[in-house]
């Protein structure tokens, strides 16, 4: 069996560590409800060690990391009214699962698509607030979703952030993505490229 190439060992392994990274964070945070001592012990450790083994991956000590502090002058604005929609257009259902609990608890309304066709007929028939957007998916990839949503005129509609095991910041924005995130996500990574958006739903004491 041909070995994988590093970048494609990087992509398939930070695929995995979203989910244990996200999860974790998730019930760390009480997204799904309270948890014991003992219970949040355990999530302690396996969070601890998916943080690990991402720090092995990127090549860097443990003890650099450091929590994504939110962008200079981020657009921060209270969004009322109208529920908000996000679709997340991802084949994994683990990827997408996570995405949907991290952006419901910012307010907003997920629907789904596992495959990029399927994505090109709900961006067109909703009224969109985000999308998310996975590149490696059969079919159409999301590169060339990206293609025909520009040649249409509909990336207007909403923003896409690209979430990728791979880092495609730079290229993403140059193919008309908002943003780009790398899996594994956390939840302040999100948060901040939501408030970066101007779509970081605030409470209206915050904003007192």
């Amino acid at each position: 069996m041909k070995p994988e190439d590093p970048e494609t060992l990087s992509h398939e392994l930070r695929a995995s560590l979203n989910a244990i990274i996200g999860f974790s964070e998730a019930l760390r945070d009480g997204l799904v409800g309270p948890m014991s001592d003992a219970q949040h012990a355990c999530v302690r450790d396996i969070l601890a060690g998916g943080q690990h083994m991402l720090s092995v991956i990127n090549g860097i000590p443990a003890s650099s990391k450091v929590e994504s502090a939110p962008a200079q002058g981020a657009a921060v604005m209270a969004i009322a009214g109208p529920a908000r929609v996000a679709l997340v257009i991802d084949d994994d259902d683990r990827a997408a699962g996570l995405l949907r609990m991290l952006l419901e608890v910012e307010g907003f309304t997920v629907i789904r698509a596992v495959s990029a066709e399927d994505a090109l007929q709900l961006a067109t028939q909703q009224t969109l607030a985000l999308i998310t957007l996975d590149l490696e998916m059969y079919g159409i990839n999301g590169w060339q979703f990206l293609q025909k949503m520009r040649e249409s005129g509909d990336l207007a509609r909403a923003p896409v952030v690209i979430v990728s095991g791979r880092s495609v910041g730079n290229i993403a924005r140059s193919r008309g993505a908002a943003a780009a995130l790398q899996k594994p996500i956390s939840r302040a990574e999100l948060k901040t490229t939501l408030a970066d958006l101007g779509l970081l739903q605030v409470s209206s004491a915050a904003t007192a």
